[in-house]
């Protein structure tokens, strides 16, 4: 199912050049709340007879300021965009699986490798494992999976914060310094990490 990087690479540099035109059209929020106004889904057959009718019998209409094959003309560059759209818009969705199943797959197969070396505490010592360089090795990562759990209780708080404003509820405030603390104990972990097993490593034999 994957695709090699290369591939996916090149893909996706090719769909610069084959968006130029694209690129020129970008409406204001205010002209697409008003252009979008005038949408309703039979608008090319409402259109098309309009635009038949002035290009047909121009004589009925000298003072109307439409011209009927303009309009027909504009008529077929929207339904074309439309194509467009919808073109991309299934592209996207598939770069957004594809996406998420890479993503997915990798994290999990991450966790997988760093949760089973977390492990080896619980583990027999005679094993032969050079379990401080393994855990050294990956201080790092765990950096990142605290911060994501940190930033995953800060999304809780919000959340609850948000909620108990609405219904008008006044949530106590966290002990003074306690978030300043957690934050400086979040900058200062992979630190400690590694200057403790350091430490270990020179007091006591590796497992």
């Amino acid at each position: 199912m994957s695709i090699p990087i290369k591939q996916i690479h090149d893909y996706a540099e090719s769909l610069w050049p084959a968006t130029q035109g694209i690129l020129s059209f970008q409406l204001s929020a205010e002209d697409r709340v008003l252009l979008g106004a005038y949408l309703f889904d039979t608008a090319p057959l409402f259109v098309g007879e309009v635009a038949g009718a002035l290009h047909d019998a121009p004589q009925l209409f000298p003072d109307v300021p439409v011209n009927g094959a303009d309009l027909s003309a504009r008529q077929g560059r929207a339904t074309m965009w439309r194509r467009v759209a919808d073109q991309l818009a299934l592209l996207a969705g598939r770069a957004r699986d594809a996406f998420l199943y890479e993503q997915g797959m990798a994290i999990r197969e991450a966790l997988l490798a760093y949760r089973q070396v977390e492990a080896e505490a619980n583990l027999p010592a005679d094993l032969g494992l050079p379990r401080r360089e393994r855990r050294y090795a990956l201080h790092l990562a765990g950096h990142w999976l605290r911060d994501r759990e940190r930033r995953r209780k800060l999304i809780v708080r919000r959340r609850e914060l948000a909620r108990a404003d609405a219904q008008g509820v006044k949530l106590p405030l966290p002990p003074s310094g306690r978030r300043r603390d957690a934050i400086a104990r979040g900058k200062r972990s992979f630190r400690l990490d590694v200057l403790r097993d350091m430490t270990d490593g020179g007091t006591k034999k590796s497992p």
